[in-house]
């Protein structure tokens, strides 16, 4: 890749662009693309969506029980990422802050790529350089960016998001250049 790569962008318009309102599911995407999916198993989520003008969503979560994970995943397709590549996106939320990361499939090997920085109220760029043993790294693997939402009854807005990727050889780094980036 020799450029900025901006990734979800359809997906993110298309919820921008939505007017539904109702019960959320974790058996049907929001849009194509986005989705949330949670633990049935030892819990009990409601999710109410909102989609207020201008922003990509708004959600009230009642929970009941102790769900291990209740998330909002953005598929980002197959992707190819190598060391050196940044990672980043910016957004504006309001509500808990979260930590995002990132999920990669390559193969049969499901694998997380921590990002950086929780994502916390306000608007904020998030930032993250792969380095040789980061779970994205490698080709044809296909990755989904996963914000982990309150496992408690909460509200979380999320008002605007850009998720995108710069090459190695464009010079955006989010940490310094160290041997160990690349070693493998």
């Amino acid at each position: 890749m020799s450029q900025t790569v901006f990734l979800a962008a359809r997906s993110l318009a298309h919820l921008l662009g939505q007017t539904d309102e109702g019960p959320a599911s974790n058996t049907s995407p929001l849009v194509d693309g986005i989705y949330f999916s949670w633990d049935d198993e030892n819990g009990a989520v409601a999710l109410e969506v909102q989609s207020p003008p201008g922003q990509l969503c708004h959600l009230t979560g009642r929970i009941s029980g102790a769900p291990e994970w209740l998330a909002l995943n953005i598929s980002l397709g197959v992707l190819d990422f190598a060391p050196g590549d940044t990672f980043g996106m910016a957004a504006n939320v309001s509500g808990a802050p979260c930590t995002p990361y990132l999920r990669s499939l390559h193969g049969e090997m499901l694998l997380d790529t921590a990002l950086q920085d929780d994502l916390r109220e306000g608007p904020q760029p998030l930032l993250r350089t792969f380095d040789a043993h980061d779970g994205a790294i490698g080709q044809g693997g296909f990755h989904t960016l996963v914000l982990p939402l309150p496992r408690q009854d909460f509200t979380w807005a999320l008002h605007d998001m850009a998720i995108f990727m710069l090459p190695a050889g464009k010079g955006l780094r989010s940490a310094p250049l160290t041997l160990s980036s690349f070693a493998s």
